[in-house]
């Protein structure tokens, strides 16, 4: 089965150009009033325009995950960012802004929920690293561990989805 499915991806680029299509809309307000109407501030409208797009297609970036070899009783990265607190069977991850949005499962059964940004899945699925949606934003990512797994990573650490293990069984 495949970890990077082509339906979902399609629906990211679908996402995304619905998402971009403001800046695009913005751009092409801007070069009208300039061509027509000769406003001196146009080309500022168009500038913007133009940065708002650059900052949209970097929002959804998506990257192939490669997994690593022992991901049978793993506990994967769901996104990418910096492991920002350990307590005793919980790992909380924080996503910045313009890292790539891949959402990917983690483990078997859902351990994580995400607080702040925006979270869109397309699909449930139980195979580890599969793309199953995005994550737009700056988002907080909160895994629980199952008790019979030992945690791999160090507090400050930074992880990618999909491919770093968080946890595997003792």
């Amino acid at each position: 089965m495949e970890i990077n499915p082509i339906q979902n991806i399609k629906k990211i680029q679908i996402k995304k150009y619905q998402f971009a299509s403001i800046p695009i809309l913005i751009v092409v307000a801007g070069f009208l009033l300039n061509s027509f109407l000769n406003v001196a501030v146009a080309k500022y409208i168009s500038l913007f325009g133009l940065m708002l797009y650059v900052v949209v297609i970097m929002q959804f970036r998506v990257t192939k995950a490669v997994l690593p070899k022992s991901s049978g009783n793993s506990v994967l990265a769901p996104i990418f960012g910096k492991v920002t607190k350990l307590e005793k069977n919980t790992i909380t991850i924080q996503k910045r802004f313009f890292q790539p949005a891949d959402l990917r499962v983690s483990f078997q059964t859902e351990i994580c929920t995400f607080s702040k940004g925006s979270v869109s899945r397309f699909e449930v699925s139980s195979q580890l690293g599969r793309l199953v949606g995005i994550a737009i934003g700056k988002i907080e990512c909160r895994c629980k561990i199952p008790e019979n797994f030992v945690i791999l990573v160090e507090n400050g650490e930074n992880v990618k989805a999909g491919e770093t293990v968080l946890a595997e069984t003792r």
